[in-house]
């Protein structure tokens, strides 16, 4: 079954190269299309703040990301630095089209399947808004789809150094987003199933922790770099207890992004499990979704071992995901969570691509035994087209982010209201992301300070605050800054004896008893 049909490690066939230019070329080209200008809402922002300088983000830190993306927008010569940090995420998301065509190009399938199978995955539509915005998604699929690479080249060729390099790329996945380690689980768990003799393997084991180990060592940079006080430095990470809660995100007291634990019951249980079936539906669309699966169908009776890869991939990355996020049934909550279920489609693409290539004819490949004149080839040619064509045009509306510059110009719209020398409380991602992008990187007002950009109060600005005062951060810095204050939202005045006053799309903090001068600072 190994046959001439796929490409030998390190040599690739001419016709298979030319795929890979042309998926890469078309995934590329769709995404530039659809690209981001410049920044936009949620982490974006603040991440691209981060990678300008080699900061550090919000945990986990995500110190590969910012390494890479660092140095691309360094190379790159054209556009914003926003605008160069959006293009990152559409070469790694272009770049995963590649991959998944040479894994699925080690199984026995045609070379016209292995280029339009991926294009649904990277098409979907939260794979496509990923890769057109600044964030750390498209990475991250790319490092799983490589080690799905290694993982179904060493069942082809039973190398172990293809072990290896996939617990490599499982590693430098963990230097990135946390998730990863759910896909690492399940190919983890086939490898054993196919062949238990892999356990016995001492030397093969130690060399595959070895590479885990080596694949985390970018988390170094996360110390080292905070030790030199960037601008963007979330957590300080400086010292190991600054550090080990950064990592393991002790600021947001839960697994993921989740703030409050949230009680578990098997009827919840099942509604977040229908939200997840619910999304993929409407990420892969309907066409794309019952292709999988009725291929998942198809291989429980003939494409058994990679049944049971989908299977072990779909419990652990939809299953395990929903059993530890433990996400709340609104709106909110439920929304959050859709970036993470982005690889969930990665694991059936390998049985959605042998049942295609079976329906069509397997070409140069062993034909499995699946009676494959079941159904017109023809037809099957066409469904296979359909296979990236519904979701390229299905989605395209919604991940045209190419005219998006509502968080850039909310942003210089906030600035605008601010007087000379303001201090600024923004409240949510939306406010300060952008925020943090104009100041730290595109230089706008630097008379302005974020007092909160982190979610707390920036330590650098109360260093001075007595160890022994009563007063909270906010209410110790307002005090004694003597800057004009802003916040974006209305509350609570974090001052007795001030209130808010609305200064555009800002609220101004200014003084109702003594206390305060005319002017709106603190008399000390």
């Amino acid at each position: 079954m190994a046959g001439s049909s796929t490409p030998r490690f390190g040599r690739i066939r001419l016709k298979d190269a030319i795929a890979c230019v042309a998926l890469f070329s078309v995934s590329l080209g769709v995404y530039v299309f659809t690209l981001a200008p410049t920044v936009t809402a949620e982490d974006s922002g603040e991440l691209i703040a981060a990678a300008a300088e080699f900061g550090i983000p919000h945990p986990p830190g995500y110190p590969l990301w910012t390494m890479l993306c660092g140095i691309f927008v360094r190379i790159i010569p054209f556009g914003s630095i926003a605008y160069r940090a959006n293009l990152f995420s559409a070469v790694c998301g272009s770049t995963c089209a590649v991959v998944v065509f040479l894994a699925l190009r080690q199984l026995p399938i045609s070379r016209f399947v292995a280029v339009t199978v991926p294009l649904l995955w990277v098409w979907s539509r939260w794979f496509w808004t990923q890769s057109v915005v600044t964030e750390v998604y498209s990475l991250n699929s790319l490092l799983t789809a490589m080690g799905l690479f290694f993982v179904l080249r060493w069942e082809r060729m039973r190398e172990n150094s293809s072990l290896v390099c996939a617990s490599f790329c499982l590693g430098l996945g963990l230097s990135n987003q946390h998730v990863v380690g759910l896909s690492a689980l399940a190919l983890g768990s086939w490898v054993v199933l196919l062949d238990q003799r892999v356990l016995l393997n001492i030397r093969l084991v130690a060399s595959s922790v070895l590479a885990i180990a080596g694949g985390l060592l970018p988390y170094a940079f996360l110390p080292w770099r905070a030790s030199t006080t960037p601008a963007m430095n979330w957590g300080d990470p400086s010292t190991w207890d600054a550090f080990w809660d950064h990592v393991t995100r002790a600021q947001y007291g839960a697994i993921g992004p989740l703030k409050v634990a949230e009680p578990r019951s098997v009827p919840r249980l099942w509604d977040q499990l229908e939200y997840v079936v619910a999304s993929l539906y409407d990420d892969l669309t309907p066409i794309g979704f019952a292709a999988c699966l009725l291929a998942l169908i198809w291989s429980a009776r003939y494409a058994r071992r990679h049944f049971v890869l989908a299977l072990l991939w779909l419990a652990s990355t939809a299953g395990g995901f929903t059993l530890l996020a433990n996400f709340g049934d609104d709106r909110t909550s439920q929304w959050a969570m859709r970036v993470f279920l982005i690889s969930i489609p990665l694991g059936v693409l390998p049985v959605l691509a042998m049942a295609l290539s079976q329906w069509i004819g397997s070409g140069e490949s062993a034909p499995l035994k699946s009676g494959r004149d079941v159904w017109p080839r023809r037809t099957g040619i066409v469904f296979a087209c359909l296979i990236p064509f519904a979701p390229l045009t299905t989605n395209w509306k919604h991940c045209d982010y190419s005219n998006y510059w509502y968080a850039y110009d909310h942003a210089e719209n906030l600035l605008r209201c601010s007087m000379r020398n303001a201090l600024l409380f923004p409240t949510g991602d939306h406010n300060t992301f952008p925020l943090t992008y104009l100041l730290l990187v595109e230089k706008k007002r630097p008379d302005v300070t974020l007092a909160d950009k982190y979610g707390y109060v920036d330590p650098e600005l109360v260093r001075a605050r007595p160890a022994e005062t009563t007063q909270s951060e906010a209410n110790w810095l307002i005090r004694n800054a003597r800057r004009p204050v802003y916040y974006t939202i209305k509350k609570d005045s974090p001052v007795e004896g001030a209130r808010f006053v609305p200064a555009g799309i800002l609220y101004h903090l200014l003084p109702r008893e003594k206390g305060f001068s005319s002017n709106g600072l603190m008399d000390n």
